[in-house]
């Protein structure tokens, strides 16, 4: 679940405490509670697969509609929701999956453990095990955080997520173009982790008119029309002048716009649509070089 969370820039602390108050850097940080309560004991000395309920600001517990044991992943989804970020279960999972085979060694480990656990002790392991946990990496601290980002640093969205462990309450990583923009077009099954991506700092981030606010959904809708029609230059346009008008904390973000549109004409991204060029890049090169001129960078 803590992957799940990563994966998709979502602050979650887990507790085992319906009565937890959440704390002034909960409330700060912006951290989601989500209260974890073990299963219920059989006659047979079985123990049922815990439940995952969603706490709010107040400490009130919401118990989110799921099915087939998706309770931890509806929780993440109803978060994302409230973000106007559109995903279904098998989204999720997938993201989950994904991660899994492109980290074997990380997620073996924690078989392993699994295995041991449910092998030695059947009885209680659903009540000693959190199905879909995962071994925390090392986080960077807050100096490196914001050294990282004041540097400038771009990419596609899940290295970013990896180079800036440890960004929560600090920086944010920035789809560009926003994630929920792809649904419904040519780029619609390019993954998550795939997405081209800037590190911003939140204040920051929040000027953005692709920010998470539902007010901001028709911008994300004109951006969707563009991706629609396969215009995804013209989305980057858009993207790149939305973020010249944002009053940046440090370093302006337009001194990293050149590399980033470099970056789009020259990187194969997997499972994108063949373009003019009939490469899976998500520019070619003369689109990358009209789109500089446009953006006044040569």
């Amino acid at each position: 679940m803590m992957v799940i969370a990563a994966q998709n820039d979502v602050d979650i602390k887990i507790v085992d405490d319906v009565n937890y108050q959440p704390t002034d850097e909960d409330q700060a940080r912006g951290t989601n509670i989500i209260v974890y309560s073990k299963g219920e004991k059989d006659d047979q000395g079985n123990f049922s697969v815990g439940h995952f309920q969603l706490m709010t600001g107040d400490g009130t517990l919401v118990d989110i509609q799921s099915e087939k044991n998706n309770c931890g992943y509806s929780v993440i989804q109803k978060i994302l929701k409230d973000r106007s970020i559109d995903k279904s279960i098998d989204d999720l999972r997938n993201d989950r999956a994904q991660r899994i085979e492109d980290n074997p060694k990380e997620f073996s480990k924690i078989f392993e453990v699994e295995q041991w656990v449910s092998s030695r002790c059947p009885q209680v392991a659903n009540s000693i095990l959190i199905v879909g946990g995962a071994e925390k990496e090392k986080k960077k601290s807050p100096e490196e955080i914001i050294q990282i980002v004041q540097e400038g640093l771009i990419g596609f969205y899940g290295e970013l997520c990896d180079e800036t462990r440890g960004r929560r309450g600090i920086a944010e990583n920035n789809h560009i173009p926003p994630e929920s923009s792809y649904k419904g077009t040519p780029y619609k099954n390019i993954k998550t982790r795939d997405m081209p991506a800037i590190a911003m700092f939140i204040k920051d981030h929040k000027q953005t008119s692709s920010w998470g606010n539902k007010k901001n959904g028709a911008y994300r809708n004109e951006i969707q029309d563009l991706m629609r029609d396969g215009n995804m230059a013209e989305a980057v346009y858009r993207e790149m002048k939305d973020l010249s008008t944002i009053n940046a904390t440090g370093k302006n973000y337009q001194h990293h716009v050149s590399s980033f549109i470099d970056m789009l004409a020259s990187t194969h991204v997997e499972k994108a649509p063949f373009n003019s060029a009939r490469t899976q890049t998500l520019l070619t090169p003369n689109e990358a070089s009209t789109l500089k001129k446009r953006l006044e960078l040569t």
